[in-house]
């Protein structure tokens, strides 16, 4: 499922840039992320809490910090300047669908959503259609009753 580094990384822990805020980036160098490529999910681990993020290359926080948003710093209970150890991992098919289902912009949240709808209502209707022939050979009739 996961691909874990080696060992936890000590990094100082930064605030983002403007335009990252509210998207789920996190800026890390490559070197303690190297299963994961640039807009890769990841999952983050740290003070026994973990959270799903889109790993980004460093902006201004070199080889030894992590810069992360308000919402990702709250999940993994951690403060600008800190120094703490990271683990990471790449996430897999299920942590890529929890990154999009919780993730604090809209769009890839709705999206998600949606999707997660429309394979439901697949599943119900690939239901009904073998329902239909594998079912009983007598035709179910729903009968309504209106009265005003």
């Amino acid at each position: 499922m996961f691909r874990k580094a080696k060992k936890p990384v000590l990094l100082k822990v930064s605030d983002v840039t403007l335009d990252d805020v509210f998207s789920d980036v996190v800026r890390v160098h490559i070197s303690h992320r190297r299963f994961a490529n640039a807009g890769a999910v990841i999952r983050i681990s740290c003070n026994g809490k973990s959270a799903y993020a889109v790993a980004r290359g460093p902006k201004g926080v070199g080889s030894t910090g992590i810069a992360m948003d308000m919402a990702i710093r709250d999940r993994l209970d951690v403060k600008p300047g800190q120094d703490r150890n990271f683990v990471f991992e790449k996430a897999g098919v299920w942590g890529q669908l929890c990154w999009a289902w919780r993730a604090t912009d809209a769009m890839p949240r709705i999206a998600a959503r949606l999707g997660v709808l429309s394979v439901m209502l697949g599943l119900i209707g690939l239901g009904m259609g073998a329902l239909s022939l594998f079912g009983g050979s007598e035709p179910v009739v729903v009968t309504v009753h209106l009265s005003l």
